[in-house]
């Protein structure tokens, strides 16, 4: 079956996200959207991501946990785990590594984690966005090492991308590269990375403005990861593609 997913939205948890953007609200604007795959990927957090499997559940599409981990070097990385066990781990970890600077909501806005219902169970009071201190390759490998796929997110950005801290995209042990523009004609300097493109919304209204498109038998963690695991060769890539929402 031919799959349209978007790998990138954040929640209410994220400062920079809406106080709207809750699991439910996120599920549903996703089902309105036309999407059959979405991942809830919070600023170095998967505290929502319960409530969000829950809401996709009920809303009948399918759902990745993961986070957008910041690292040392300040790049923004895609982290995507096959169930919520794995991803609350890897998120407490992330915890143990990052800068506790505080929050000053006034100007940041709130940090909140929220259940099915949108009721708030709990909030952050440190700025989620603010790196860890693992490197690319030290965050790359954890996330390995607990069965999950590492995407650099939005590589073509002048902020908070490979690009804009590095200089330049280093080959590494990536799973997918994340374009924000699809069709940057660098894209092609890389063909052995799957080359994806998502919303990273930060608003319902953005969800599925950006999405990309692949075959599997089923929308979800392990259809995901074979097919990009069969794209990694290189051979008969093309950009993803990029969905008016």
């Amino acid at each position: 079956m031919r799959i349209r997913a978007d790998l990138h939205i954040h929640s209410c948890l994220s400062p920079c996200g809406s106080l709207f953007n809750s699991p439910s609200e996120i599920a549903r604007s996703a089902r309105r959207a036309g999407l059959d795959l979405i991942a809830l990927t919070d600023h170095n957090s998967s505290l929502n991501c319960e409530a969000f499997l829950e809401a996709c559940a009920r809303e009948e599409i399918a759902g990745i946990c993961g986070m957008e981990a910041t690292s040392a070097e300040e790049a923004h990385c895609l982290c995507l785990f096959e169930n919520l066990e794995t991803a609350l781990d890897f998120s407490a970890f992330i915890r143990d590594h990052q800068q506790k600077v505080p929050l000053r909501s006034e100007r940041m806005g709130d940090q909140v984690v929220v259940n099915l219902s949108e009721e708030i169970i709990g909030t952050v009071d440190y700025l989620l966005i603010s790196a860890t201190d693992l490197s690319i390759d030290e965050m790359e490998a954890q996330v390995h090492s607990r069965g999950g796929l590492f995407i650099p997110a939005h590589v073509d950005r002048r902020a908070f991308s490979l690009t804009s801290q590095l200089g330049f995209i280093p080959r590494s042990n990536y799973d997918a590269l994340e374009w924000y523009h699809r069709d940057n004609p660098r894209i092609a300097d890389y063909p052995e990375y799957p080359a994806i493109s998502n919303s990273d919304a930060h608003d319902l209204e953005s969800i599925g403005r950006k999405s990309f498109a692949f075959e599997a038998e089923a929308a979800g963690f392990a259809g995901l990861k074979q097919w990009l695991g069969q794209r990694g060769s290189g051979i008969n890539r093309h950009p993803s593609e990029e969905t008016p929402g």
